[in-house]
């Protein structure tokens, strides 16, 4: 396909999105999947960065007809195949119009968090040479602890959809790396949903995925080896770095435990208010991970069986 022919159905695509009509915005919708179905993988012609810089102009610069018509923009963006460096420039964008996003619109915020998970980890990938350049790890990290429980929401669900089926990714160091920046933001989250699950704003959804990840796949890469030196700086020991997480971490090894106050994980006046099919999802995720992860203790306890 030329380039001004695939540009000119582009911006048709975008201009119906405006539609207030909920059918218009659909097709519209429908249109791009078929024309960029039919672009070849390898783009020849650039095609697909032309595409990513047109659906995202609008939310960047804050010109958009409203959220139905983000919501339809980044719908289109979900049919875009992530490439190295496409994914990469649009990461570097879209990473700055989600927190704007989760402060507006919820349901925009969850399609544009689907359609940026898979392009972050298309440059964790070890096969992928581009890497995810270190201050997209460091905003990450830093946004899972935002006071604006929206984006913080946001961007905790973008890391455990990234992270938690995340086996291939924590097989290469840049993937360990990246999964070491961020535990430290996922056991803060942890932190907080274990004393705040009954009454933060944002649900304890965060705690969820904190669990997930860290008794998911991070438990199961059994790849967070290091080494610490003792007091005279020389001798080494071997020792497993996320073994050490999990055993001194109270809440995490609380999570079974029976007591007159169940942990946030089993209380019911917690999980009896879950209402959103994301948090539901998160939750039987974080059940199944924490079964898994403790399954020899529960086959040694009648009270937890």
């Amino acid at each position: 396909m030329e380039p001004d022919v695939f540009r000119r159905l582009v911006t048709q695509c975008i201009n119906s999105s405006k539609s207030s009509n909920a059918l218009a915005r659909s097709s519209s919708v429908q249109l791009f999947k078929t024309v960029v179905a039919g672009i070849d993988i390898s783009d020849p012609n650039g095609l697909f960065p032309v595409a990513v810089s047109e659906l995202l102009n609008l939310p960047k610069t804050g010109k958009s007809a409203g959220p139905e018509h983000r919501i339809a923009l980044y719908s289109m963006l979900s049919y875009i195949t992530p490439k190295p460096q496409l994914s990469a420039d649009l990461i570097q964008v879209a990473t700055l119009i989600l927190p704007k996003e989760a402060q507006t619109q919820e349901q925009a915020t969850t399609v544009l968090t689907s359609v940026l998970a898979p392009h972050v980890a298309m440059l964790l990938q070890p096969i992928v040479d581009e890497p995810l350049a270190a201050d997209m790890t460091t905003l990450i990290a830093k946004e899972m602890n935002s006071s604006k429980p929206a984006i913080k929401r946001a961007f905790c669900a973008l890391t455990g959809s990234v992270l938690f089926e995340g086996d291939d990714i924590l097989t290469a160091e840049k993937g360990i790396s990246f999964a070491k920046s961020i535990l430290p933001a996922l056991e803060a989250c942890l932190k907080s949903s274990s004393s705040t699950a009954l009454t933060a704003s944002g649900g304890p959804i965060e705690g969820y995925i904190a669990i997930s990840v860290i008794l998911g796949s991070f438990a199961r890469s059994g790849k967070f080896g290091m080494t610490r030196t003792n007091e005279n700086g020389k001798s080494k020991e071997a020792y497993n770095y996320l073994d050490d997480v999990i055993s001194h971490n109270a809440i995490i090894q609380s999570l079974l435990t029976s007591s007159t106050k169940p942990s946030f994980l089993l209380w019911d006046k917690v999980y009896q208010k879950i209402t959103d099919v994301e948090d539901e999802n998160w939750f039987l995720r974080a059940c199944n991970a924490t079964l898994q992860c403790f399954k020899s203790e529960l086959a040694k306890s009648e009270i937890l069986r």
